[in-house]
């Protein structure tokens, strides 16, 4: 499989079917093949933001073990629990603005040291804890990532979930239609 970062391949909003093949966008509601992209895919509004500490700072694959482990354990445990609607929701959320912020900073510096540290401290337990079945802690690791990034970047928490938010669905670092604390999310 080719490497489709920034590209059409590699988002969340992409129906990936295969290289070569076109999959279903269901931002654009239309058929792209995975090497196309658009401005909507470049906002980050179409990847989770462990994608974009990963793949795009760290240079790892988009297809990579680890990252197969983490949207494996959202698709198919996460996805499945209604216990975890507010987490995935939340996600959704603060994973795009996290995202810009990550990448505004390490933009600004390039320096690795701060994202290789978020990495060795919460994304490698979380995968460590996930392989282990040892779901509990692997969410919990995940979540202090989440709330240590919210706090440094002073981004709003989510206070509750939409009743109608889909959280078999969730999780992608999507921003959904909405309004949340009076800012409109598209």
């Amino acid at each position: 499989m080719a490497s489709y970062s920034g590209q059409c391949g590699s988002c969340g909003n992409y129906d990936f079917k295969g290289d070569g093949e076109e999959g279903y966008c269901s931002y654009y509601k239309t058929y792209y093949y995975p090497g196309d992209s658009c401005i909507h895919h470049t906002m980050y509004n179409g990847y989770c933001y462990i994608t974009t500490i990963v793949c795009d700072i760290l240079e790892l694959s988009d297809d990579c073990g680890l990252l197969e482990t983490l949207r494996g354990f959202r698709n198919n445990v996460m996805q499945k629990e209604p216990k975890y609607k507010k987490v995935l929701y939340e996600y959704d959320i603060v994973g795009p603005q996290i995202a810009k912020y990550l990448m505004e900073d390490y933009g600004k510096s390039e320096d690795r040291e701060e994202i290789i540290g978020l990495f060795n401290f919460f994304i490698l337990p979380t995968v460590k804890y996930i392989n282990e079945k040892n779901y509990p802690e692997a969410v919990d690791r995940y979540t202090k990532l989440t709330e240590a990034l919210i706090d440094k970047y002073g981004i709003e928490r989510v206070k509750e979930v939409p009743d109608d938010y889909d959280y078999t669905k969730g999780g992608h670092g999507v921003k959904k239609l909405g309004t949340i604390g009076g800012n409109l999310y598209e």
